[in-house]
């Protein structure tokens, strides 16, 4: 199970819950990737279509 956002809090909480947490760069992603430790295993992509090619390319 996938968990995508843009925000930390996003990531934090899909690894907490014991989803694979996706950070997209658009909205506060950029800010997000560059200020913030994200959780170990956290996959970046610049968008959500990109995402979703990633899944079914």
């Amino acid at each position: 199970t996938y968990m995508v956002g843009d925000a930390l809090r996003d990531v934090q909480a899909a690894a907490s819950a014991g989803a694979r947490p996706v950070l997209v760069l658009t909205g506060k992603g950029q800010k997000t990737q560059a200020e913030s430790d994200l959780p170990p295993g956290t996959q970046v992509f610049p968008d959500l279509a990109a995402f979703a090619e990633h899944l079914a390319p």
